[in-house]
């Protein structure tokens, strides 16, 4: 496949050229792209469920069309990257960049054509770009240990945006916070926004939630976070 020959090597070297492009201009927009990738198996399915749940909150602030996928922006930033250098150095933000990725083109054929792991790629790659521009547009590092648990919790796209949304209404600066909360490492001063920004969250998907099943929403999304990925 060219570009996509490398695989799994090829997707770090890519991650690592884009968080160093935006390291040489000053750029605090995001963490390195290839730690998503590090997260994850090849095969995992949990990527292709992450995948789902980015695609989809992206539409929601407007970002990309219902039709876009995170295959296809991998796809097409990967692209690119190899035949003419665009980085996001060139831009002032991840949503100029994602702009001009998204005007890209590409030979559908071609796509349809990748393996599993090849798609899991892109997947992968499109996702972090879109992680970058969800977190630029809401104002709030969207890491890549709450997309992978957002996954792995199995999160609807209006249930994790909102969870983004209410993390950065409580005074979080990055959804590590969640991360640390979900693990019982947050630090003890952020316990009591942690814990209401989740409770709203759930509440705004959910209104007629108790506590108790907020309280039990929580304990099982611990487990599934705890829970092992698979290949």
């Amino acid at each position: 496949m060219g570009f996509l020959s490398d695989l799994w090597s090829g997707v770090c070297e890519f991650c690592s050229t884009v968080c160093e492009a935006f390291k040489s201009v000053g750029s605090t927009l995001g963490t390195a792209l290839h730690g998503l990738a590090l997260l994850f198996p090849p095969l995992s399915p949990v990527i292709s469920v992450v995948a789902v749940i980015v695609s989809g909150i992206a539409n929601l602030l407007g970002l990309i069309n219902k039709e876009e996928t995170t295959e296809e922006l991998g796809y097409k930033a990967q692209q690119a990257l190899e035949t003419r250098e665009l980085k996001p150095e060139n831009f002032d933000s991840y949503k100029e960049y994602l702009a001009e990725v998204r005007k890209e083109p590409i030979d559908n054929e071609k796509l349809k054509s990748l393996n599993l792991e090849e798609s899991n790629t892109c997947k992968l790659l499109g996702t972090r770009i879109l992680g970058n521009c969800i977190g630029e547009e809401v104002g709030i590092e969207v890491t890549d240990e709450f997309l992978r648990d957002c996954g792995k919790m199995s999160l609807s796209p209006t249930l994790a945006l909102g969870i983004i949304e209410n993390f950065k209404k409580n005074g979080s600066t990055s959804m590590k916070d969640m991360t640390d909360y979900m693990a019982e490492k947050i630090d003890a001063d952020k316990v009591d926004g942690c814990s209401k920004a989740l409770e709203d969250a759930i509440k705004a998907e959910n209104p007629d939630a108790t506590k108790k099943d907020i309280a039990d929403q929580i304990r099982d999304w611990e487990k599934s976070i705890q829970a092992p990925d698979s290949i």
